[in-house]
Formats: C-alpha cells, structure tokens, sequence
C-alpha cells in the first residue's frame, strides 16, 4: 500500500512514514494509508506556544559614570532574570525587562526570560571607557619665563586639549608652551571614543620681589660729585646683585654702591634670586657742568669790593688752567692763574679801559673749556 501525510505542502516527500516539521503554530498532522483501496488514516497535533518576548540592547561602549538601559521591551507574561558578568551592584532591578545599568567596568549581562512554557534568553557586553590624563607638573619658574606643559592620556587613541584661566584652547597638542606673570592654572582635556576626563595643571610662579634705587646727596648733581646708591628691595635672602651703566663704568657691589658720574647716566642693577629669577631697578643721575662766571666789569680803586678781575665757580672742583689778560693792542698784562688780575703790570696801574680775557677751565671728567671776552677795567 501507499502512505502519505497532509497537509502535504509541509513535507519534502509525504510519503515518507518518520517526518521532521516546524510548524508556525498549532497543526493537526494527519497520516493516511492506502491498501489496495482498504484506508486507514491517523492525527497527530502539535501544540506550538509563543515563545518569551525580549530584546537586549546590542553591545556597546559608555563612559565611565553613564547609564544604559540593557533591555528593550517588558512583556507582563514573561519573567525575566538578568546576571552580571562581573557582578555590577547596579543592577538593581534584575527581573525587568528594561533595566538600567551604570557599570564601572566592561560587564557582560545575561538574560533568562521565560513565559511558562518555553525559556529563552541572551546577552549583551557593556563596555566602560574610563580615560585618564597624566598631565606632568612644572618646577616653580619666574616670571613671564616660557615654560612647558605636557600631559599623556590612556587609553591610547583619545585627543588632548589645553585651555588657559579664561577656558581658551592654548594647544590641541601633547605639549603647550605657556608663559605667566603670576602664579595660575591651566586644564587640560583627554577625550578618547566621546569620554572626557579633565584635569587641572598649577602653574607656579616665583614672586621674586621688588626693588628701588635711592641716590645720596640726590639724583641730580654737578660733574664729580660723589653718589651713594642705595638699593631697597624684599627679594629672597641669599639673591645677588650687578650693576651696569650707560654712560660711565659700572659699579661693583651689593645693594650699596658709590658712583662719581662724569655725565648723566642711567644705572641699572640686577638681582638674581637663588632660583635663577631677575628683578632689575633702575635710577638716572642728572649731571649738570660747574657755572663758571667772568665779570665784565671790576673797580681795582682799594675798597676791597670788586678790586680783582678773576672767574667766579659755583663750586672749586673745576680746575682753572690758564689765565691771560690783553690790552686793547695785545699786550699781555696779566698770566697767572693763582691770583685775580689787580689791573696793575709791573706795578703800575693799568689805564681805565676795555681788556680781552683768555680762561681755560678742565673740568672732573678731563674735558677742558675755553673762555674769552672783554672786560671793562674802571677806577
């Protein structure tokens, strides 16, 4: 005889007697003999349940600190039993279908769901980026001095980002060069697969004080006169000095030196504190040349008032070289640079009369001077 299964369209060969079938739901499998027209025939029924509904996330990365929900839909015929893999203790709520999970480390969660009849499941790997920044600190540096600032991040493959005190981007590199009159602070950013760690750089800055210069007896004096200068300053103790100058020889000395400026000059010391750092102060000693005055008039009659014909000096550190007196037909009356002219030439008095003057001055610095004119000799 024959055999044959319906509903045929499910079976490779019907007529095979031992079938395999997958069906999408309930059917009724039915068997039917055929013996030389005698028929027999049987059923089968297969009772198809639904299986579990679920949906877990698909696998992926979080920074270090955020939330994901790890499953997407909660049936209410089903149970649901998740697992962490290491355990995660914020899996607080492992029998929903939709919980949410703040992991601190890469994690893989495991899903049991179950409707009663037909048990399935899943997972799904969370993986935690926790970037980090090693920025490296600088040593105390001076003032405005350019200094370095570098900084390694992990894991590798992330971008750094320098920004000064005010949030501006300084460098988009390893290293930024910065430079400070004080001390303050910069940050710097590590950014690796959208996650962010930001960390803060001191840059510290030495104060190295202040300083003044004071002159004695003052800060404007004539040709040859000795100047005290005295420096004021609260730089670290142990600092050192040097002194320089623009117009005449430096001194040499701490904060307490002696110049005999021969012009005005402007003196400048540098003060160098054990770190290495500079302050400088500065001072300008005006030098003004002696005045010196020849009369154009002198009354040689006795009365000790204006009796002698000689220059006048503001002050005697200006030297007086030479000294001649002519008449008006260049006769020389008088040479000599010790005494005044008395108006007499072999000791007879000179005529009243116009006279011409030669005076050579040399002043504290070795520059000389040359005077000459006339004076009016009156009795």
């Amino acid at each position: 005889g024959t055999l044959s299964w319906e509903p045929a369209n499910e079976f490779v060969d019907p007529s095979l007697a031992n079938q395999t079938v997958s069906p999408d739901g309930t059917t009724i499998y039915t068997a039917v003999a055929d013996n030389n027209g005698c028929i027999a025939s049987d059923e089968v029924t297969i009772t198809v349940t639904q299986a579990p509904i679920f949906d877990v996330a698909d696998n992926t990365s979080i920074c270090l600190g955020s939330s994901i929900t790890i499953g997407n839909v909660d049936d209410a015929g089903t149970t649901y039993a998740w697992t962490a893999s290491p355990a995660d203790p914020s899996l607080t709520d492992a029998t929903s279908g939709t919980p949410t999970v703040s992991p601190t480390q890469t994690t893989t969660y495991t899903l049991t769901a179950n409707n009663g009849a037909c048990t399935d499941g899943g997972s799904v790997t969370i993986t935690v980026i926790d970037p980090s920044i090693d920025p490296v600190q600088t040593e105390v540096v001076c003032p405005f001095e350019e200094t370095t600032l570098t900084a390694s991040g992990s894991p590798a493959g992330g971008n750094i980002t320098w920004f000064d005190w005010e949030g501006n981007i300084i460098s988009t590199e390893a290293s930024a060069t910065v430079s400070s009159g004080t001390s303050t602070s910069y940050s710097v950013n590590y950014t690796v697969d959208g996650c962010t760690v930001t960390e803060i750089v001191e840059l510290m800055v030495e104060d190295p004080g202040s300083a003044s210069i004071s002159a004695d007896p003052s800060t404007q004096v004539t040709a040859g006169t000795p100047v005290t200068l005295t420096v004021t300053t609260d730089a670290p103790s142990g600092s050192t000095y040097s002194w320089s100058a623009d117009f005449d020889n430096a001194p040499t000395g701490n904060d307490v030196v002696t110049v005999t400026p021969s012009q005005s000059t402007t003196y400048t010391v540098t003060i160098t504190t054990p770190s290495g750092c500079e302050i400088t102060a500065v001072i300008f000693i005006e030098v003004s040349f002696l005045e010196v005055t020849l009369p154009n008039i002198f009354t040689p009659n006795g009365d000790d008032l204006n009796d002698r014909f000689y220059p006048v000096f503001d002050d005697f550190s200006v030297d007086l070289i030479e000294f001649k007196v002519f008449d008006r037909w260049g006769e020389l009356v008088h040479d000599d640079i010790s005494t005044g002219w008395d108006g007499t030439l072999n000791g007879k008095n000179m005529p009243s009369d116009i006279y011409v003057y030669f005076a050579r001055f040399m002043y504290n610095d070795g520059t000389e001077e040359l005077r000459k004119g006339d004076v009016n000799l009156m009795r």
